[in-house]
């Protein structure tokens, strides 16, 4: 049984998947395994999937066969700098919670606020005209 286009975009995928670099690396390194891999399926047209995987290995193993010929240093430094970026927009988002809960809670308190203090002047006010009629009569 021979591979189908399926089964050979499947594979591609999966170790897109795994790939852990700039797009353009990565593009460049499936181009260049995609026509290896077609090279191969030429010279053995027999060819099932699982033999593929046999002769030219299983994604993972692909992926990690290019991860050790790419500069570690450059692959940590990129996932660093993905990090922070990840790790600022979450503090961003986390001061502006923090911002929004606290005007809601002084914006609550302002209003209950001065809701009762009108009505503590209120009462004054008609304390003061109880009074006033009281001491007319």
């Amino acid at each position: 049984m021979r591979v189908t286009q399926q089964e050979r975009k499947q594979y591609l995928n999966q170790i897109k998947k795994l790939l852990v670099c700039k797009g353009s690396q990565r593009k460049k390194f499936l181009n260049s395994f995609a026509d290896n891999m077609d090279e191969y399926l030429k010279d053995n047209p027999d060819a099932d999937f699982a033999k593929l995987q046999e002769d030219m290995g299983t994604p993972q193993e692909i992926a990690n066969a290019f991860l050790e010929n790419e500069d570690a240093s450059k692959i940590k430094k990129r996932m660093s700098f993905k990090k922070w970026i990840i790790l600022g927009i979450v503090g961003v988002l986390i001061i502006a919670v923090v911002f929004f809960v606290c005007a809601f809670i002084d914006s609550y308190k302002s209003n209950r606020g001065s809701f009762n203090d009108t009505i503590t002047e209120s009462q004054i006010h008609e304390d003061a005209i109880v009074e006033e009629i009281v001491s007319e009569k």
